[in-house]
């Protein structure tokens, strides 16, 4: 009887056991980025890792790209030899070459990267993968050189190598793979059930996520309020522009693949400011449908437009004389006028005059005395007659709240040409470039509530910008480096951002065409 009572004990016991380490790994699983601890830079998820290095794997777009003289470049630069230097000191400590192989055999459907440290590359790697394929890859079988410790119950695996550290675990269908212990240790007593704080609850992280929509196939949550301190996003950040980066606290992008790529945007705001006007489309009617690039958008109070108008109107600048205070230095080898070796000099007809009584100044005055509502701005290519060079002329249309009086300036420049059509005013240094814009002004408007709206049509611009850079080349960046690039992504025709300034929120939209 005492027997078969302490039987039942030991096997309710067990049953309980089972029960309870069991429980993680039954129901409707958790998602993975509830295994994060907290106090991450960003957090990058992924519905399906193991598909999308697939498709990676065997995209043109790889193949192109590994190719390409613009990653000979990159292999080159101080990122890369950093990354490199930092890929051997993980191999090291490993214990094994963390290749495109290993990559893929630890790459499972569900999986969360978040980067703590972005100076030590410090990270957090969970994944969802089915037991078996867990312990046929290269980290499993390498755990022998690893030393044993123990959290939540499961077992996980550490070394350490010149100042580097990999641990790992296997725990029911989750991999955990991290650059510290602790990190693997936190994950391992969250997915047993612990109630301890995560990720999720760091406030950028949750006001992110409930700012965005349903997670995309590609998900990039974002501290940036932490971010753009660190000395790394300074100095690697391609869009060099940390100072409007300040301005949010937070941001998140959901990736959504299909016939076409789309990525939303989602930037949360320090400060409140009053939302954008919408409407820019009255303006995008204007530009032709062979238009290399727009940009439509509400100018800000301060704004410099006759700069931009003077960049890209008036182009390139005449500079002032300089007033020289010594003698000019004489230049003893210096052909005699008029000689052999001087034959280039003209001397039928008078030199050019520089056009130094140029001045914005009445037009920096009509845009004083102006409301303007919107600007648009347009670029494209254009070759000369001779089918060699091509020009990139350019337009700026700014839009009032009242009709412009014309003539609204004069520039004494021959090239320039002003139009007025009544709150328009279009500014143009090439004639077919106005008309096309001019004959576009009665054409109707889609409406939508995009507060600005930025177009690059790639396929379009690739052939004319391909032969501006062959003229300009003498280095092989341009033709070599430049041009690569484009032609890695040589199936993308249209780039299109859509950007919606709602007061507290800036929503943005990317479609890759």
């Amino acid at each position: 009887m005492k027997r078969n009572l302490f039987v039942a004990c030991l096997a309710a016991a067990a049953g309980a056991a089972v029960v309870f380490y069991a429980a993680p790994f039954q129901g409707t699983p958790q998602p993975v980025t509830g295994l994060i601890p907290p106090g991450a830079l960003l957090c990058l998820e992924a519905k399906d890792f193991h598909a999308e290095l697939s498709a990676w794997n065997a995209s043109q777009e790889k193949r192109r790209w590994l190719a390409s003289t613009r990653y000979q470049g990159f292999s080159r630069s101080n990122l890369y030899l950093k990354l490199e230097q930092a890929w051997n000191e993980f191999s090291t400590a490993a214990g094994f070459l963390p290749d495109w192989a290993m990559a893929d055999s630890i790459a499972g459907r569900e999986s969360a990267l978040a980067l703590y440290d972005i100076g030590n590359l410090q990270f957090l790697y969970v994944t969802r993968l089915p037991n078996g394929r867990a312990m046929q890859s290269a980290l499993w079988e390498s755990r022998t050189k690893y030393e044993t410790r123990r959290a939540g119950g499961f077992d996980f695996f550490v070394r350490t190598s010149g100042g580097r550290t990999v641990a790992f675990a296997v725990a029911g269908d989750c991999l955990i793979l991290a650059t510290r212990e602790e990190y693997v240790a936190g994950a391992l007593r969250l997915l047993l059930g612990e109630h301890l704080p995560t990720v999720m609850d760091d406030g950028w992280y949750k006001q992110s996520v409930a700012a965005a929509g349903a997670p995309g196939d590609i998900r990039l949550v974002m501290n940036l309020e932490e971010l753009v301190k660190t000395p790394q996003f300074r100095s690697y950040w391609i869009q060099r522009n940390a100072s409007e980066i300040r301005l949010y606290s937070a941001g998140i992008a959901d990736i959504r693949a299909g016939g076409e790529f789309r990525e939303e945007r989602v930037l949360l705001k320090k400060t409140e400011t009053p939302a954008g006007a919408a409407g820019v489309e009255r303006m995008v009617r204007l530009v032709p449908e062979d238009a290399a690039f727009y940009r439509a958008w509400p100018p800000a109070a301060g704004e410099d437009i006759a700069g931009l108008i003077e960049r890209k109107i008036f182009a390139p600048t005449i500079a002032a004389p300089v007033n020289r205070d010594d003698a000019p230095d004489v230049e003893i080898n210096a052909p005699a006028a008029g000689g052999e070796a001087d034959l280039e000099t003209r001397i039928d007809e008078p030199p050019l005059a520089a056009h130094a009584d140029l001045s914005l100044q009445p037009l920096r005055d009509s845009l004083h005395a102006a409301t303007l509502t919107a600007v648009l701005q347009i670029q494209s290519g254009e070759p000369l007659p001779d089918g060699v060079f091509v020009e990139t002329p350019s337009v700026i249309v700014l839009e009032a709240t009242t009709p412009w009086t014309a003539p609204v300036f004069q520039t004494g420049l021959p090239y320039v040409r002003v139009a007025v059509a009544g709150n328009l005013l279009v500014i143009a240094n090439s004639d077919p470039l106005l008309r096309q814009v001019m004959d576009r002004v009665n054409q109707r408007a889609v409406v939508s509530d995009a507060t600005s709206i930025t177009a690059f049509r790639h396929a379009a611009a690739q052939p004319d910008y391909r032969k501006i850079m062959i003229a300009l080349d003498r280095t092989g960046f341009f033709t070599g480096d430049v041009a690569s690039l484009s032609d890695v992504f040589r199936e993308v025709r249209v780039v299109e951002l859509r950007t919606r300034d709602l007061g507290n929120v800036v929503r943005e939209t990317v479609e890759f065409r």
